[in-house]
């Protein structure tokens, strides 16, 4: 049995789209670097350079939306003065999206050791064949090297989205408190005019 159209799990095109732009990379830079492909048969690393590569963008995105969410919750902060409720619900917001980020640091910081390692212990490496020339680690060694600064560029962008929401959790905890004080006061003055 099909599900119907409007029940399919979309997420199926997402990783079909992944794999298609995998599989299309990894076959460009094989039919056009001979090296590269002769490094392939013995380095597992190699082979799935593309695949990091395309992670490594999809982080790019993610840090993007974001610098959106932060951008709306910092706009809506400037336009008016907000009520106490509304201080509530964006700093539960910002929790929320720093909870989040922290996650996906972990995980791009995990995919960095992987680059800097090479890959897994148990994967085959042009640096642990017998017969393994120099030429191969060396091209190896530089592909990763050239992964390790993408992973970095982007915890570095992670790291920068992370400050800004310290920031902005700290503007809004002290608005939450300036808001409890008028709201206060007000209170004061309602019980003295009783």
């Amino acid at each position: 049995l099909r599900p119907k159209a409007s029940e399919e799990f979309h997420g199926d095109e997402t990783r079909n789209s992944f794999r298609q732009a995998f599989c299309c990379f990894l076959e460009q830079r094989c039919s056009a670097d001979e090296l590269y492909l002769r490094t392939c048969a013995t380095d597992t690393f190699l082979i799935l350079y593309e695949g990091y590569r395309i992670l490594a963008s999809e982080w790019l995105v993610v840090n993007e939306y974001v610098k959106r969410e932060l951008a709306n919750i910092e706009r809506h902060l400037e336009k008016k003065e907000s009520t106490f409720r509304e201080l509530e619900q964006h700093l539960k917001e910002l929790y929320r999206i720093r909870r989040r980020c922290n996650k996906d640091r972990e995980l791009v910081t995990e995919a960095a050791l992987q680059c800097e390692k090479r890959g897994q212990a148990l994967w085959p490496s042009s640096k642990g064949t017998p017969h393994g020339n120099a030429d191969a680690v060396i091209f190896a060694e530089r592909h990763a090297e050239e992964l390790e600064e993408d992973f970095k560029y982007v915890l570095n962008n992670m790291s920068i989205n992370i400050s800004r929401i310290e920031k902005d959790i700290n503007l809004l905890m002290a608005l939450v408190a300036i808001s409890e004080g008028r709201q206060g006061l007000q209170e004061n003055r309602g019980i003295r005019f009783l």
